[in-house]
């Protein structure tokens, strides 16, 4: 994050937190990737189903503790050291954006986001893409760069 720039909203979607600041959206990648699954084969062959299960238990809690201790790194990771960890990530200045489409649907709706050198499209369940909805007319530097369809 530069100097002096605030976070106005953050919208967490599937595999990806989106972030509004005064100057720019942050796309930041949650992704993970897929842990191995051979620690529970390996403990059935040592252990039978039991050995299995206890693999499995311990493989697991370890993947959960994991997984806590990154989340906890990442609290207290600025936005740019969060979008530099995380493959995938991105930001695009409000001066970049060209246009941004929100569709309505059944389940919530879309935005098709289109800049310079990008084109991305998210979907956002009912309470986010009304989030979303309200959000972007509140955004002076926005304003003429949305619509809905």
């Amino acid at each position: 994050m530069t100097d002096s720039e605030k976070i106005l909203a953050k919208i967490e979607i599937e595999d990806m937190e989106l972030y509004f600041t005064d100057k720019r959206l942050i796309f930041i990648s949650t992704q993970r990737a897929q842990s191995p699954k051979y620690v529970p084969i390996v403990g059935g062959l040592a252990g039978g189903a039991v050995g299995s299960v206890a693999a499995e238990i311990i493989f697991r809690s370890r993947q959960n503790k994991k997984t806590e201790e990154e989340k906890q790194e990442l609290r207290n990771m600025s936005l740019d050291e969060k979008a530099k960890k995380n493959k995938g990530s991105f930001a695009i200045p409000y001066d970049d954006v060209d246009e941004i489409v929100l569709s309505k649907a059944r389940y919530g709706g879309q935005a098709h986001i289109k800049a310079k050198n990008v084109s991305e499209h998210f979907a956002f369940n009912k309470e986010q893409f009304s989030q979303l909805a309200k959000l972007l007319p509140a955004l002076p530097l926005l304003k003429g760069k949305y619509r809905n369809q």
